[in-house]
């Protein structure tokens, strides 16, 4: 198993609350609006890799203090045996300060900023129009997302079934 992070920066409040957004141009997720995030580094600590990550990918140093966790995710994939087997783990925090000139480094063709509550579903991973909002909505209750995606397919474009909770921060 692979443990990742990814880091959603927010700026705003309210209604008026944006997410800023990075079409993949990497082999990973090519052509899906993300966030900035990857593959931790072995022993490192989730808040250490988002730091490295949004750095080496927007240019961004992170404040690790604004940064709070939102949401864990276990992602299971299919093998040709039938069995779904448990390949990443990902780590996901709203980051709502930082410094630095925000700009493309690697992993991005684009990015842009989006209405938090309008979001670019159609063009993420199948799976994140089905748990982000509950996601973000459930730690502005004071709680994490835990969940577990498994998609029907080795391509992410569908998914037999998503489990989660809601657990106190």
């Amino acid at each position: 198993m692979h443990e990742a992070t990814v880091g959603h920066l927010l700026r705003g409040e309210g209604d008026d609350q944006e997410i800023l957004l990075g079409k993949r141009n990497s082999h990973f997720c090519h052509g899906m609006w993300n966030g900035a995030g990857g593959k931790m580094k072995p022993d490192e600590k989730p808040l250490v890799g988002l730091r490295r990550e949004i750095k080496e990918e927007w240019n961004a140093r992170i404040d690790v203090k604004s940064a709070r966790h939102f949401a864990s995710v276990d992602f299971y994939h299919p093998y040709p045996n039938g069995e779904h087997r448990l390949d990443w783990r990902v780590h996901f925090y709203q980051v709502t300060s930082w410094t630095g000139k925000l700009r493309i480094i690697e992993g991005f063709s684009e990015f842009r900023w989006f209405k938090l509550n309008d979001m670019p579903y159609r063009e993420m991973n199948i799976d994140n129009r089905m748990w982000i909002p509950i996601a973000h909505d459930g730690l502005a209750a004071g709680k994490v997302f835990k969940g577990e995606v498994f998609y029907g397919d080795s391509q992410m474009k569908s998914f037999d079934r998503i489990s989660f909770q809601l657990v106190p921060v």
